[in-house]
């Protein structure tokens, strides 16, 4: 049986903390990955529409509670959190 133990993209996404050009709760696409940042962690590609944002992976839930995605991204979170 082969487990699915990483996150594929893309995958939608709902903005947890929104900053003033998104809003808690939109739900954005996550097309990509873009490095580490020592002070945001993992930043994600969104698009929502036709614009694309750079933003921490650890301030996003996956929208879909029962897809992969949701725990692998809630780990993710939890632990950059805690660090």
């Amino acid at each position: 049986m082969l487990e699915d133990n990483y996150v594929s993209l893309p995958f939608d996404a709902k903005i947890m903390e929104g900053p003033p050009y998104l809003r808690e709760g939109d739900i954005v696409r996550v097309t990509g990955l873009n490095g580490v940042d020592d002070l945001y962690g993992i930043l994600a590609c969104l698009k929502k529409g036709r614009k694309k944002f750079w933003y921490p992976l650890c301030d996003l839930e996956a929208a879909h509670t029962n897809s992969n995605h949701f725990q692998h991204v809630n780990d993710y979170s939890v632990w950059f959190c805690n660090r």
